[in-house]
């Protein structure tokens, strides 16, 4: 339990001191979001796939500057302590930009499963990713996030496609989830729509986001955790910390 974490702090830390050292003014600006969120049903949004209809609570944290930083998103069900919904995700990133419009992105991190401990043995693991993130146009934007999942033990990918169209203050993501399981060849693809609803500012810095979204899966296939379809909502209260 302590080997993993340890390591994340290393990496945090190192990441730090090297975005220090870069050759940039020391008063530049960075990017602080924090977003606590309440959800209708517990749902895993990079392996595209509702788990329950329990109502959870999550956060997120996010910081970057000069395109490194970090990410720390806790997430738990209120109803089942037990439930894979209760897990800490922490990792590290950067970001380069490939011309005006295209970015790629390298991620890693660890995964904290919470079901009986603050690591479960079994379900703890480290994991990575690639993203590539395609501002197409002011109104529409191409991601795709390649996420390497239980690096040490059965490993699996998950590819999410996502395609995000903004029409004045509202916006609707469209996914598309591929996963694998290497060992096994086990395959799924599931499939998903949100629309997120005009966001609402509260007072300086504080808004409220509220999201509903569709899951199905499209193969008949599917992991044993989840569920052949869910809809459900969710109210974020962002908070943007940026300089």
């Amino acid at each position: 339990m302590t080997r993993p974490l340890f390591t994340l702090l290393l990496l945090l830390v190192i990441g730090m001191q090297s975005s220090a050292q870069l050759k940039t003014d020391s008063a530049k600006s960075y990017t602080l979001n924090i977003s606590p969120r309440i959800n209708s049903a517990g749902y895993f949004p990079f392996t595209g796939a509702v788990l329950n209809h329990n109502a959870n609570f999550d956060f997120t944290v996010v910081f970057e500057k000069a395109g490194r930083g970090f990410v720390l998103f806790q997430s738990f069900d209120l109803q089942n302590k037990n439930s894979p919904i209760n897990y800490f995700q922490p990792c590290v990133f950067e970001k380069f930009p490939v011309g005006a419009s295209l970015s790629v992105g390298v991620y890693f991190g660890y995964l904290f499963s919470q079901m009986y401990s603050f690591s479960d043995k079994e379900e703890s693991d480290y994991f990575g990713a690639l993203t590539q993130n395609w501002a197409i146009s002011k109104r529409l934007r191409l991601e795709n996030t390649m996420l390497f999942g239980n690096l040490t033990t059965q490993m699996n990918l998950v590819n999410r496609l996502e395609l995000l169209y903004t029409l004045d203050k509202f916006s609707v993501d469209f996914y598309l989830h591929e996963r694998i399981v290497f060992e096994t060849k086990d395959l799924s693809t599931s499939g998903a729509i949100a629309v997120n609803l005009p966001r609402v500012k509260l007072a300086d810095k504080l808004f409220a986001l509220a999201t509903l979204t569709y899951n199905n899966y499209l193969s008949k296939n599917r992991p044993s955790y989840a569920l052949e379809n869910g809809f459900f909502f969710s109210l974020a209260f962002p908070i943007d910390l940026s300089k």
